[in-house]
């Protein structure tokens, strides 16, 4: 959630938009610990990741702070395989708005990006969230594409599994790297390298799975569990083409609920696009059902 109107003078005074440094790591979990109890937003980020994100992406990631508390964060995360691309967030915290901390934070991203020489910006707002949609709008960003997150009570999950036993379920490690990219490129057109995997598993919450069969990789998948929170997340099913159709996918999704029923999670949730008729009827099938919708919308420079 953000705002629309720019600080007046006396905010302006005690007002600072600064690059992310590891001083902010306090204040940047309380904000988190906040927005999740006021927008229903399920953020996590663990200490680890934060401290990668510092020492990775400083540049691209700005703090706003009123006096000496966080009050709001926004970054610009230029895509690696596209540098003219960049996915924009924006954040405040409720105490906060409407009060031109979020327009700080936005002029503050677009100077990074007109400096560097972005194209196309990204960014998701929850379609629940009137005031942020409102606010991005009025920037113009346009609505490109809808995405549903879907969840399921593990309790409720049949986990049978009949397979055939060539097919192996196991976590990736860093030697899949060429492995994971080439399925990853094949199933969703990406153009990633032999690096993204490493890069996946520096992150602590994360695990990722391979599927093989007789020792040939032939589709993937993400786990996350997030601190504090009672839902595990699913990302990036895959299933190479010619194996497709054979209940693999299905086979995969059973394999991760499973996982993480037994660390205690309560329930799965995963995000699937409109256009991804598929994997929408698959995860029907399943027994997952839509919690929530986002809106990914786009403004060119």
């Amino acid at each position: 959630m953000i705002n629309n109107k720019p600080p007046n003078q006396s905010q302006k005074k005690l007002l600072t938009i600064q690059t992310i440094k590891s001083t902010h790591k306090p204040g940047i979990f309380e904000l988190i610990e906040t927005l999740n109890k006021a927008d229903h937003l399920g953020y996590s980020l663990s200490e680890e990741w934060l401290d990668y994100i510092i020492t990775e992406a400083e540049e691209g990631i700005f703090i706003a702070v009123y006096g000496e508390k966080v009050v709001g964060l926004a970054s610009c995360m230029i895509n690696h395989m596209d540098h003219s691309q960049a996915t924009l967030n924006f954040v405040v915290h409720p105490s906060f708005r409407n009060q031109g901390f979020g327009t700080a934070l936005y002029q503050q991203v677009m100077d990074y990006s007109r400096k560097k020489w972005l194209q196309q910006l990204e960014t998701y707002v929850k379609k629940r969230l009137v005031p942020a949609i409102a606010f991005v709008t009025k920037r113009g960003f346009q609505p490109v594409l809808y995405s549903w997150q879907m969840e399921i009570k593990l309790d409720e999950v049949d986990f049978v599994e009949n397979l055939q036993e060539d097919i192996i379920f196991s976590k990736a490690t860093a030697e899949d790297g060429k492995a994971y990219a080439e399925v990853m490129n094949s199933c969703f057109g990406d153009a990633l390298d032999d690096s993204v995997l490493q890069q996946l598993l520096r992150d602590p919450s994360i695990e990722v799975y391979m599927l093989k069969k007789n020792g040939k990789v032939i589709g993937s998948t993400t786990i996350q569990t997030k601190n504090n929170l009672s839902v595990g997340y699913i990302y990036d099913v895959a299933v190479v083409r010619e194996y497709r159709g054979q209940g693999l996918g299905s086979y995969m999704m059973r394999c991760c609920m499973r996982i993480l029923k037994d660390r205690d999670i309560e329930k799965a949730s995963l995000l699937v696009t409109g256009e991804n008729k598929a994997a929408l009827a698959l995860y029907h099938r399943l027994g997952f059902r839509e919690v929530d919708t986002d809106i990914v919308m786009q403004k060119h420079l």
